[in-house]
């Protein structure tokens, strides 16, 4: 995984097993098309037979930082030149987004540790720039 230090428990754990999870995708892809990389640069994982392009992981580090409890301008450094600040902000409040789906979801099924796991995932991400309500207000 790229250079992200430290560990911020459940989040850190998630990050590192999507990420060697990406990697094995990749390795598997790149053997199955018969090349040495599995997509595009480093940190992309092209699916199988894909025609499109291939899947970035480029924002797990990122992501793990910003739980983690890095400043936003430490998270994007660890993806800077592959994207925007923007680009950053809005899958921040996309994945927070998500999880309280996921929220939803666990709560439906009962499972009460799987609504607490997914509640403080989304309390270690939201906060700070990315979940302010305008900054132009």
């Amino acid at each position: 995984m790229p250079a992200v230090q430290g560990g911020a428990g459940l989040v850190g754990a998630a990050a590192r097993s999507l990420w060697e999870s990406s990697v094995a995708i990749g390795r598997a892809s790149a053997l199955e098309e018969g090349v040495g990389g599995g997509g595009g640069g480093e940190g992309e994982v092209a699916p199988s037979g894909a025609a499109g392009p291939a899947v970035s992981t480029v924002l797990v580090a990122a992501v793990h930082a910003w739980a983690a409890g890095k400043s936003f301008a430490e998270a994007w450094q660890l993806c800077a030149g592959e994207l925007f600040e923007g680009e950053l902000v809005r899958s921040l409040r996309q994945l927070d987004e998500l999880l309280r789906q996921l929220v939803k979801a666990a709560q439906v099924l009962g499972d009460a540790w799987l609504v607490g796991r997914f509640e403080a995932c989304s309390v270690a991400i939201h906060r700070g720039v990315p979940f302010a309500g305008s900054l132009y207000a």
